[in-house]
């Protein structure tokens, strides 16, 4: 996730350097929809595969749907905590 905020930051810093603010706006832009998009991505394949993950991890069925509970309640907080924090940090290096 890191990496691929850096990546996207690596492009409008050189946009901002060559002071060409049309091509660094529209990269700022297609960096926030496609982090968007790849959180939303992840989040629901992790969502929706929570609890074939856990079966396979052996969970036991005592805590199996406290641990479903868990972790979807965690994945559902990919969007804003690990995508949103990644990207304004690496956005912050340009300005």
């Amino acid at each position: 996730v890191s990496a691929m905020t850096q990546g996207f930051a690596t492009f409008i810093a050189r946009y901002f350097g060559q002071q060409n603010y049309k091509m660094m706006n529209r990269s700022l832009a297609m960096s926030i929809i496609l982090s968007l998009a790849i959180a939303l991505l992840f989040t629901g394949l992790g969502i929706a595969l929570a609890k074939p993950i856990l079966n396979l991890l052996e969970t036991p069925k005592a805590i199996l749907f406290d641990a479903v509970t868990y972790l979807t309640t965690m994945l559902a907080g990919t969007v804003i905590i690990t995508y949103g924090y990644d990207f304004c940090c690496c956005s912050q290096h340009i300005t």
